[in-house]
């Protein structure tokens, strides 16, 4: 029988349905539509509080608040089994499922899709730690899933690349594909793979179907910028012929006649192509167009320098293992040149206990080799001059600083080869010889960059160019040359005071001395 204290059930249990369902709205992109979620959700706690809270209203207040909790707690689960429900069906008509048993596991779990990105959104799975986007509804809640079938026949045939350059493959199935008509060449600028026609070749790849349109913006936002196009191809699965999308090179690459080997690549050059896409994926809002090919060539300096990593002798300090230090990122890195990271941080402590939960910051930058010119013959060497921010930016009123000749270590290049190629970019220098002095961390409370520092040995004459560095990456150089002495009495007057170079000419004072 109705009563005022049913009716003040329904409308408060009512509109604290409709205003968790506003709120969990909120955890969604902007653009998914849920259509009349938050009013059927509204409904339901309605008649969950008419039912259950309004018609015990005359006992206890005990009892009251109980029999609250009881209806709150039945309109979250008849919430989840209703909507998911409607989800299975919706599905389950659209041939998602492998099966019953996978429909309806679907109804206490209300998709597999959303517990995967639910994890990735917590930094679990996803080192962006940012929220993948759910499926869209129409406006009776329905979910209306829009899927594209891809053929891979490259780098993306490795799942773990493929999970982190699309947001994740959940949900998804991948299966062994044939092209006929096609090649895989190598291409001549490194191990990446051509796709060219070839009609009497047939090209390995896998074929994935149920990945969700979102995929294919990722994958769209990550190719398009670097002159792929997308084209659809007819691969052969099993002999049946599907219709699938695939990413065809630039002209401009350059193909050997040497076949590419995805087996290969995961046993040769996967670390590097990894660790690239891994910040790639980190990147919130997502990389694309014209921003990803401006930092693809820092991306490729710090995935190169991440896998120059070794660690050093151990004879003094702690030797540590995995299990000493973890650190976790707390939300996604800034910057378009340098990345600046916001990190947790757990390790060990030197009493044997574990700190843990610790807030820091790093600046993330590349390797860079440090050359010091030295014309042994004539005592003398050339120190390069140039503006720096840095010490702007602390309030120094002289920012331009003397330092050796250095540049930053590319992918795919060796310390050494990038010494010979900075001396000859920004000095016109060409080395007979390059001395190792020393390696290491410039600044290990707060960065991550790593100096191999070498003593160029040149002729430096009278004549020697007066400025340098490359246009295109606009270096306003001045090049000085000194004696031997001069340079330390820079060091004793303050007028040398970037540490790298008052490093390296104890270094070589050092050296001097012991040439005799």
């Amino acid at each position: 029988m109705p009563t005022a204290a049913k009716l003040a059930a329904a409308i408060l249990f009512g509109l604290l349905a409709w205003y968790v369902s506003d709120l969990v709205t909120l955890l969604f992109p902007d653009r998914t539509d849920f259509g009349r979620f938050a009013w059927y959700n509204a409904g339901l706690g309605a008649v969950v509080g008419w039912w259950i809270a309004g018609g015990r209203a005359r006992t206890s207040w005990p009892n009251a608040v109980a029999y609250g909790i009881t209806a709150a707690f039945c309109i979250l689960l008849l919430s989840l089994f209703l909507n998911s429900t409607v989800v299975m069906l919706n599905q389950s008509m659209r041939r998602v499922y492998e099966g019953p048993v996978e429909a309806l596991l679907d109804v206490v779990r209300p998709d597999d899709r959303e517990v995967h990105n639910d994890r990735h959104s917590r930094g679990l799975g996803n080192p962006s730690g940012r929220r993948h986007r759910r499926w869209p509804c129409d406006r009776m809640g329905r979910a209306q899933v829009q899927m594209t079938t891809f053929f891979f026949y490259g780098t993306l045939r490795h799942r773990p690349m493929l999970d982190l350059l699309a947001g994740g493959t959940a949900g998804g199935e991948g299966r062994d594909a044939v092209l006929p008509g096609y090649r895989v060449l190598r291409s001549s600028e490194g191990d990446m793979p051509i796709l060219v026609e070839d009609a009497e070749s047939v090209v390995r790849g896998t074929l994935w179907t149920g990945l969700h349109d979102d995929a294919l913006e990722r994958l769209d936002a990550y190719e398009l910028p670097f002159g792929y196009t997308r084209r659809s191809v007819k691969a052969l699965v099993d002999g049946q012929e599907v219709e699938a999308q695939a990413y065809y090179p630039p002209e401009s690459l350059d193909a050997t006649e040497e076949d590419w080997s995805f087996e290969g690549w995961l046993r040769h050059s996967l670390p590097l192509p990894m660790r690239r896409a891994a910040e790639i994926a980190a990147q919130e809002p997502p990389l694309a167009g014209e921003a990803l090919q401006q930092q693809s060539p820092m991306i490729d300096h710090r995935a190169a320098a991440s896998m120059r990593a070794r660690g050093a002798p151990t004879s003094l300090r702690t030797k540590a293992d995995a299990a000493d230090f973890a650190f976790r990122r707390i939300r996604p890195p800034a910057g378009s040149f340098f990345r600046f990271e916001e990190l947790e941080v757990d390790h060990r402590r030197f009493d044997g206990g574990r700190a843990e939960g610790l807030k820091r910051e790093v600046m993330v930058g590349a390797d860079a080799a440090l050359i010091l010119p030295f014309d042994e013959a004539r005592d003398r060497l050339l120190l390069v001059e140039q503006f720096r921010l840095g010490p702007a930016r602390r309030g120094d009123p002289q920012p331009w600083i003397l330092e050796p000749v250095a540049g930053l270590v590319d992918a795919g290049e060796t310390p050494e080869g990038a010494a010979r190629r900075e001396g000859q970019e920004e000095a016109a220098l060409k080395f007979r010889e390059l001395v190792p002095m020393f390696a290491g961390y410039a600044s290990p409370g707060n960065a991550t960059d790593f100096f191999y520092a070498y003593l160029g040995l040149c002729d430096l004459p009278d004549d020697h160019a007066t400025s340098g560095g490359l246009e295109s990456e606009q270096e306003d150089l001045k090049l000085h040359l000194l004696s031997f002495e001069r340079a330390l009495d820079l060091i004793v007057s303050g007028e040398a005071n970037a540490m790298p170079l008052i490093s390296m000419l104890l270094w070589l004072d050092r050296w001097r001395s012991g040439r005799g």
